[in-house]
Order: C-alpha cells, then sequence, then structure tokens
C-alpha cells in the first residue's frame, strides 16, 4: 500500500514570522537609507539652495529692475538678451538679496562655495514675463 502524501501546507510559526518581519524591515530600511544617502549630499543640497536664491532673485529682484529702468515693454528690453543672456550673478550677490534672513543657507554656502566664482547667468525666452527665462550655473563648490 502506498503512503499517501501530506499535501497540506505546514503553517509557519510566530518565530518563523518574526525572522521573516525582520528581515523584510531591514531590507526596507537598507533600501531607504541608500535612497538619502545618494539625495541628500552636499553637492546636491548646496545646488538646490544655489537655485532658490537665483529663481527668487531674477523673479522678485532683477526682473523688477529691467521693468522700472525702461519706459518700453519688458519684452522688448528682455528680446535683446535672449541669446547672450543678462549679465553673470555672483553667489555672493544672491545671498545678499535673499528675501528672509536665513543664516543657515549663508553659512553651508559659504563654506562649501567659492562667493566669488559660484555664479548664474540668466536667459530670458518669450513671453518675457518674470517667470520665463532659463538658467546656467558655474559651480566652484568643494564637491
Amino acid at each position: 500500500m502506498k503512503k499517501r502524501q501530506n499535501t497540506r501546507k505546514q503553517k509557519l510559526t510566530l518565530f518563523q514570522k518574526i525572522i521573516i518581519s525582520v528581515i523584510f524591515i531591514l531590507f526596507a530600511l537598507i533600501i531607504i537609507y541608500i535612497i538619502v544617502a545618494f539625495t541628500f549630499t552636499p553637492e546636491n543640497i548646496a545646488k538646490s539652495k544655489i537655485e532658490h536664491l537665483a529663481s527668487n532673485y531674477y523673479e522678485n529682484y532683477l526682473y523688477e529692475q529691467i521693468i522700472e529702468s525702461g519706459n518700453s515693454n519688458p519684452a522688448e528690453i528682455l528680446e535683446e538678451y535672449k541669446d547672450t543672456g543678462l549679465s553673470i550673478v555672483y553667489l555672493r550677490q544672491l545671498l545678499l538679496h535673499k528675501d528672509q534672513d536665513d543664516s543657515e543657507i549663508t553659512v553651508f554656502l559659504t563654506e562649501h562655495c567659492d562667493e566669488n566664482k559660484t555664479s548664474v547667468k540668466y536667459y530670458p525666452k518669450p513671453p518675457y514675463n518674470k517667470n520665463s527665462y532659463y538658467t546656467e550655473y558655474s559651480y566652484s563648490c568643494d564637491f
């Protein structure tokens, strides 16, 4: 006579469930750590802060100065600079014109970047309003 094989699955014990759960949690924590480690590097933080300062500078200061300086339509003034770009703005100037007193940003950027070599150049583009431009960054930082 043949013995009948037991086809029922064995249930996991509580200890086995705990071990599997711990392994999955550790695996998830390692993945999260790797993602955070590559995302929040000093280089990425500095670039993000400089880009924020640069957009704020153009939209809230430079564009307003261009409008006030000309009696004509801002589009006519800015169209002249669409290929050559406006003059270069250095990090020290961006830090002077930030809209809030955030000394942490200033300290972080001055520790990692050269204020006199890190720069941004603005290129206006149609329809020449305060949000229509692109930038070129030149970083002189220790990363």
